[in-house]
Parts: structure tokens; sequence; C-alpha cells
């Protein structure tokens, strides 16, 4: 009796001892499989050569090139959490190497930049190259050649977190926060094949329209900061939404001019109401959002004394402004759509207050019509799209990541230039 007790007692701890064990390794399970650990890593590298016209119109009197080559490298390490219950979030660190550089050969037809200038271009059409060859300076040159290239080498570091709350079935809040921090070589050169006679005349000295011979020189520095975001959903009902947001962000400190001067990190603050909604059995959808973008340390360019087009501080910017979006799915091969977008966008002080942004009109609008058509090769589908703006700059939306890729300014006046 005694040693079948033992015996019962002996099986009863091993079959705890197993429960156990069990028990841990699937919670440990579930908890790793809610946690949901991602791995990214990335090689990369890359040539191309492109062809561009960066006047915006029709006769040649800039033609662009960019030889860009580079290679890159990045890892991060993602953790996700999603028990299914009303607290979601993710997190992680990342990594991002590259060494690269940018070619810009610019050939520039002096005679038709002269008459641009001075206002001896009719408008809209400007003048055939016969008569510009015929009534402009003979001083001018109608093709030379310039050249700058930009060098960079980057480490950069990045730690981030995000948390989404359900509050409740219809309200859900988030928030966001990530640090980085950039180790960085930049470098900058530039060649003129032979004087500008236009920048002779404005200065009375010699070099280059858009950019002036400097040698090949580099210099490193550091940056960090750190940005966030709140947002806040709430659903009105099945088909209809709104939502605000607070967000920041940062376009790192670079170096500038022939001496590589270091110019400090553009910052900005961004604000947004919007709305959604889906009607007609989801056959038509609206969206429209009210936005303000606050600017710390803008990022522009503009000529120097010596003629360099430039990167500098402009101090204060600020945009406000409304877009709207209609879609409507006719039937189902055939999608209207039409948006309309104001944008007040000025810088608020130092040299430039009250200019415009570049690429930025008040008011645009557009629609447009796609019309797709099943075949036994696949579906095919046409977009038809006509915009309408207030300016003949078009208005590229997202005002914090649009830059121009190379320096575009002609005239030391006053302008719309960015």
């Amino acid at each position: 009796m005694v040693g079948a007790a033992a015996a019962s007692a002996q099986t009863a701890r091993r079959s705890t001892s197993s429960h156990s064990i069990d028990d841990f390794f699937r919670d440990f399970t579930d908890e790793w499989v809610r946690i949901n650990p991602g791995l990214a890593t990335s090689l990369r590298y890359f040539t191309g050569e492109e062809v561009f016209d960066p006047d915006g119109f029709s006769l040649p009197m800039m033609t662009f090139a960019e030889d860009a080559q580079g290679k890159s490298a990045s890892q991060e390490l993602r953790l996700n959490y999603d028990a299914g219950g009303r607290v979601s979030a993710f997190g992680g660190v990342s990594w991002f190497w590259e060494d690269g550089s940018q070619r810009v050969p610019m050939a520039i037809n002096e005679k038709i930049a002269g008459l641009f200038l001075n206002g001896a271009l009719p408008r809209p059409n400007g003048l055939s190259l016969p008569v510009i060859n015929a009534v402009a300076p003979a001083s001018l040159p109608s093709s030379r050649l310039e050249e700058f290239t930009n060098y960079g080498e980057t480490n950069s570091y990045d730690v981030f977190g995000d948390v989404t709350f359900k509050a409740t079935d219809r309200l859900e809040l988030a928030g966001g926060l990530r640090y980085t921090y950039d180790d960085k070589t930049s470098g900058y050169g530039a060649t003129i094949s032979s004087p500008s006679a236009i920048f002779f005349a404005q200065t009375g000295r010699v070099g280059g329209l858009v950019v002036q011979p400097t040698p090949s020189r580099y210099k490193d520095f550091t940056d960090n900061g750190v940005t966030y975001r709140l947002v806040a959903r709430y659903e009105v009902a099945d088909n209809a939404n709104v939502y605000g947001s607070i967000s920041t962000g940062r376009r790192p400190k670079v170096v500038a001019g022939a001496g590589l001067t270091q110019i400090a990190a553009e910052e900005v603050t961004s604000y947004e109401l919007g709305a959604k909604t889906a009607l007609l059995d989801r056959r038509l959808t609206l969206e429209g959002a009210l936005y303000r973008y606050d600017y710390e340390n803008f990022q522009t360019s503009q000529r120097d004394s010596g003629g360099a087009t430039i990167i500098l501080n402009a101090g204060e910017a600020k945009a406000t402004g409304f877009e709207g979006q209609l879609n409507f799915q006719a039937t189902p091969d055939i999608l209207l759509f039409s948006t309309y977008g104001y944008s007040h966008a000025r810088f608020g002080n130092g040299m430039f207050e009250g200019n415009r942004f570049r690429l930025s009109p008040d008011h645009q609008a557009s629609f447009g019509l796609k019309i797709s058509r099943d075949t036994k090769a696949g579906r095919f589908t046409r977009r038809s799209c006509r915009p309408r703006a207030a300016s003949a700059w078009p208005r590229r939306r997202r005002c914090a990541a649009s830059r121009a890729s190379a320096p575009t300014a002609l005239s030391t006046s006053r302008r719309c230039w960015r």
C-alpha cells in the first residue's frame, strides 16, 4: 500500500510537472506570436542617368541631367504587439548607411535666358529659335556647360515606438516617438566650361550663371533630433469617420556653399483635421482635410553675392489650407474623380517675408476619368486627368518633402523661388 501510494504521488508530480512545462511553452509561444518580431535587411547598389527640362517651357533655355550613383545598406528590428485587445503597439531600432554622389551637368542657352530675364520673350509661346538667334546680342552664347556634384556618406540610427489604444469601439487614439542620430560626410564641387556673359553683365565678375567654380571639398558633421505624432480617430458611423492629428518632422542639418557652412535642421509641426465617408453603397467616397504647417529654420536657396546658388536658413514659414477629394464609381469599369486644394503658404520673417513657397499656388483643382476593361489578356486601364491651378507652377502637396533637385534661381530679385 505504501509502495502504491508513493507510485501514485510520483505519477501525480510527473503529471503536474508535465502540465507546468506544457503551459509554460504554450504561454511563451502565445506571447511570442503576439509580439511578432520582424527583421528586415536591405542591400542596394544603383546607378542611373536622367535628362530633364528644369525651366518648364518648350524653348531649350536649360537642359539638365543627373548622373546618380550609390550603394546603401540597412537593418531594422521591429517588434509588433497585438493580443486582440484594446492596445496594440510596435517599436524597434534601425540602422541605415549610404555612400553616393549626384553629378548634374547643365546646358544653358544664354540667348534665350537673356531675353527671358529682360522680359523680351512674348508669352505664352515665346519666339522661334531663328528669331531668337537673330535678335539676341551676339555676345550671348547659345550653348554653355556648367556642372556641380554632391557627395555624401551617411550612417543613421533610429529608435522608435508607437502605441494605439482603442478607448471605445468607435474611438481610437495613437501616439508615436522617434529619435534619430546621423553621422555624415558631405562634399561639393562645381565647374564651368566658360564664363557666363549674363553673369558678367549683372555683376562685373567672371563666373557661372547657376553655379560658380568650386574645387571639391568635404566636411564631417553630426545631427540628431526627436519627432512625434498624436492621432485621434472617431468612427461617426459604419461608413464615416473623423480624425485629428498633431505631428512633427524635421529635415536634417545640411552644409552649403563653397565653405560648406552648416545650416540648422528644418523643423515643422503639422496640424490636421479631416473627415471621410462612403455613400451609395460605397460607390461614392468623399474626404476633406484642413491643415496647417508651422516651420522653423526653413531651408531654401538663393544666389549669394558671388553668384553661387546656396542653401540658407529662411527662418519661419507657415502653410494653411484645405484639400478635398471626390470619387464616384459610375460603373464597375468607370471611375470619376475630382480634387480641390487651397493653400496659403508664405514665409513669415526674414528677407523672404510674405513671399510664396515655390511650386505652391493658392488654388488648384483637377478632375478626371479612369476607364478599366477586363480582357483575356488581363485588365487594361486608361486614366485621363485635367489639372487646374491659379499659377504657372503646379503645387506639390507635402511641403516638408518638396525639394528642388538642382538650383534653379536666375535672378537676385525677390521672387517665389524656393
